[in-house]
């Protein structure tokens, strides 16, 4: 019974309100049944077209995995969970992932001072990454059972929490806190005297002196007699999303949304299948931009009790703004500087917000509203002030932009000056005390997986392999080895022949049938073209690779039974081949494996200022590892603002051990007056596979698999790709994260091709979910955009009508 009373709501403690009660139990008990009662779900809940995917075994855990808050960037989660680990601090911590493009990266722990060995929940981030909100129960400076804290970024570390205090904490029970972009308005759960029922929404200002302001209940458009929980603030400031057992839903708890029209908050209404399903659903969370979701659920098919899943695109998206984000910097040497920044409305003047830039970084992050014009002023002690005009009376959708302020110093000018600094944080991935900081090299097992293509290409009119065709000597075939090929896809695909050759040998039994064709347009009609083409790649085979004439059947026709277009130089092109039909182990993938070296960050930039009253002679950069150069740059009367450096010295070698590098600028001037900086020091972290087993670290696997499975302006699946589909399947664990990618070449419209590449991984992604079950299978499509591969061959462009699968998967 008691058990029952101690229903579990993440972010508070285990054991939360209803246990210091003085309800009887009986009532409890009737009152959880009525809750109940109040869930059934209504004769119609609307069902949207929204994606749901399990941010899998990287980011969950089997431990409850909640309460999820992303920054207005969209890169960086912070959540809750109660897993153990060595970097665990106790209780419920939180946890910070970092998105890669492609995956959430393996969640670090936030660390002290904002985790302790108690419980801390409901993680609440401002817009500009520097304001944490959060509930934590039980502390010392507590003023009641559970309270809300309030910890300011200092740098790149979170500074110690202090108690937000009355009159938002009272002596009855505070948690799930929900900040507003710009920090200055909170929205939070209370039991509180004054609700409506159990637990209400609650909304209070950050007054003039820094000070909240006395709480209001949000009202019955929100609350009702039942429980609210989760609230989430748009970054429009109008529209808020939170969770309800007290409204007519599909199961425990459903999401619901609301929004701010002219002074009241509308009726509530529920966001519908499949984002609410009949358990509880809660904790929606969005970046700035609006589409994508993120939220918490304990549906079936998860890895624990509650686990975090990202859904997309928003049925209920809130109004547009403009995220305004970039850095301030002295202007001659380009060192990140601590500066106010402060948005002034054009039309009142009234000061609209305030903000202050990261004194590591100098980065800043802003969220405008829209529909209105602003002046945006840095400023600096020491320094002139900036402005920029932001002007959005017309925009009407989501925007990102950029801009760098950069401040002059009111300093006199010397007579020979150099400087140079390293910009390293490309994340704002806020850092534990000691943690490790500077390069970070980390080994990762990798495996990518290249399917052949059935296809060799001629030039128009001729039978003779293009000189790109990698042609080898009867004599020198003994030597070839398949995992000697170099790594590149098209580099493989012009080693077709030899592959084909090698297999053959190896696999006395097989049979191979080739098909000459030609054009159809400017070769139409010359069967004896297609004949030669397909001898040309039979006696390759015979001659080169000694293959057994018998064993090789050929053919030849004019156009090819599957055509490329007719009418465009292009499709003409792809027309003009042998395709290649043999048994499945003859003409498999390629795969590669390799244990690749990880960069974190993926490069660093050198920003360089050098002034001379006598004009300059010439100047000298340099990065030195134990003694040896890695990178050097030079010139003379004139310099690059920056030198970036991908970390790799002119071999391609990345640093290979834990030596730091050290860097600095040599100049001299026209009067032969010389400067050398003194050396800056990066520190250097190698994480190879033996010390992450040693340490029983958390890692990870990364596999790449490409299907060409689509002709040319096609979304279906060609049987020829079974095999690779099936390969899929073998890689694939039960705690795998899948990412399905798709493409096209350059051929066509572009907004075209956004969409057929959408329609090939949507193919892919459901024959995978059909052959390997529940696991998470995120997928989307890319178009032209990047262009995987050199469209000015046949087989580049082919190579691009593909569908990239990546699969994730930890290592325990």
């Amino acid at each position: 019974m008691l058990q029952i009373l101690k229903r579990k709501r993440p972010g508070i403690q285990s054991a939360l309100r209803y246990v210091n009660a003085s309800v009887p139990i009986m009532g409890a008990v009737i009152a959880l049944v009525l809750a109940q009662c109040a869930s059934t779900p209504p004769p119609r809940v609307d069902e949207y077209p929204v994606e749901i995917t399990n941010l899998g075994a990287i980011v969950n855990s089997s431990a409850d995995d909640f309460s999820p808050t992303v920054t207005a960037g969209g890169d960086l989660l912070y959540f809750c969970s109660d897993r153990g680990g060595k970097q665990a601090v106790g209780g419920q911590d939180f946890w910070i992932s970092s998105f890669d493009g492609m995956f959430w990266k393996l969640p670090l722990n936030a660390g002290p001072p904002v985790n302790t060995v108690g419980n801390e929940g409901s993680p609440s981030i401002t817009g500009d990454g520097t304001t944490l909100v959060f509930a934590a129960c039980g502390r010392a400076d507590g003023v009641g059972r559970c309270d809300l804290y309030l910890s300011r970024l200092e740098g790149m570390q979170w500074g110690e929490p202090r108690n937000v205090g009355p009159p938002v904490n009272t002596a009855e029970w505070e948690s799930q806190p929900s900040i507003s972009v710009d920090g200055n308005v909170l929205f939070f759960v209370s039991d509180r005297d004054g609700g409506l029922g159990g637990l209400d929404i609650w909304r209070t200002e950050r007054l003039p002196d820094g000070s909240w302001a006395e709480p209001v209940n949000v009202g019955p458009s929100i609350n009702t007699e039942g429980d609210e929980t989760s609230p989430y603030i748009a970054a429009d400031g109008k529209t808020l999303y939170f969770s309800s057992d007290g409204r007519p839903g599909l199961g425990k708890t459903d999401i619901f949304v609301s929004r701010f029209v002219d002074g009241a908050w509308t009726e509530a209404r529920n966001v519908g299948r499949p984002l609410n399903s009949e358990l509880d659903d809660e904790f929606f969370t969005l970046s700035a931009e609006g589409t994508v979701i993120y939220f918490a659920s304990q549906r079936e098919g998860g890895l624990g009790g509650y686990d975090l899943y990202r859904a997309e695109p928003n049925p209920f998206p809130p109004g547009a703004v403009v995220y305004l984000r970039g850095t301030v910097r002295d202007w001659k040497t380009k060192v990140p500087l601590k500066a106010d920044i402060e948005v002034i409305d054009k039309e009142t003047g009234a000061t609209v917000s305030t903000y202050t830039s990261n004194e590591i970084t100098g980065r800043y992050a802003i969220v405008l509203a829209i529909a209105r014009d602003y002046r945006v002023v840095a400023s600096a002690a020491g320094y002139t002030d900036e402005a920029l005009e932001v002007q959005l009376k017309d925009v009407t959708r989501f925007e990102e932009r950029s801009h760098d302020f950069l401040l002059r110093s009111r300093d006199a000018s010397q007579r020979l000056f150099a400087s140079v600094n390293a910009d390293l944080w490309d994340s704002d991935t806020p850092v534990r005390p000691g943690e490790e900081t500077g390069l970070v090299i980390e080994e990762i097992a990798y495996t990518e997986t290249v399917p052949l293509l059935h296809y060799v290409f001629f030039e128009q009119g001729k039978a003779e392999l293009p000189s790109r065709y990698k042609i080898l000597l009867p004599g020198q075939t003994g030597e070839f080895r398949q995992h000697n090929l170099p790594s590149g896809v098209l580099e493989q695909y012009h080693h077709l022949l030899n592959i084909l050759g090698y297999r053959l040998q190896r696999n006395p039994g097989a049979t191979v049938t080739l098909t000459g064709c030609n054009d159809g347009v400017l070769e139409k009609g010359d069967l004896d073209l297609s004949r030669r083409r397909v001898e040309t790649v039979r006696d390759y085979l015979v001659k080169v690779w000694n293959i057994a004439p018998e064993r090789i059947i050929v053919h030849s026709r004019g156009i090819p039974e599957r055509p490329s277009p007719l009418n465009t130089p292009e499709g003409m092109e792809e027309n003009r081949r042998v395709e290649i039909v043999t048994t499945p182990d003859i003409m498999g993938p390629a795969v590669r494996k390799e244990i690749q070296r990880t960069l974190n960050p993926s490069k660093v930039v050198f920003n360089l200022f050098i002034e001379s009253s006598e004009g300059l002679r010439r100047w000298d950069f340099h990065v030195t590892q134990d003694g040896n150069e890695l990178r050097m740059s030079d010139g003379y009367s004139t310099y690059p603002d920056s030198i970036p450096w991908n970390w790799r010295n002119p071999k391609g070698e990345a640093p290979a051990t834990e030596s730091p590098l050290q860097y600095y600028v040599h100049v001299v001037d026209a009067a032969g007056n010389e400067m050398t900086t003194e050396p800056k020091k990066i520190p250097v972290h190698l994480r190879t596979l033996e010390r992450k087993r040693a340490l029983k670290l958390p890692d990870r696997r990364i596999e790449k698999i490409s299907l060409i499975l689509f002709d040319f302006n096609s979304s279906e699946v060609a049987g020829k790709n079974e095999q690779i589909l099936a390969e899929v399947k073998k890689r694939v664990a039960s705690g795998s994260t899948i990412l399905v990618q798709g493409h096209t070449d350059r051929t066509g419209d572009a907004r075209y091709n956004l969409k057929l590449s959408a329609e090939r991984a949507a193919s892919v992604a459901r024959r995978l979910a059909a052959i390997l079950g529940p696991l998470s299978i995120r997928y989307e499509g890319l178009g032209e955009e990047p262009l995987l591969f050199d469209n000015d061959t046949p087989e580049g462009r082919f190579y691009c009508r593909t569908v990239q699968v990546s699969i994730e998967t930890p290592v325990h």
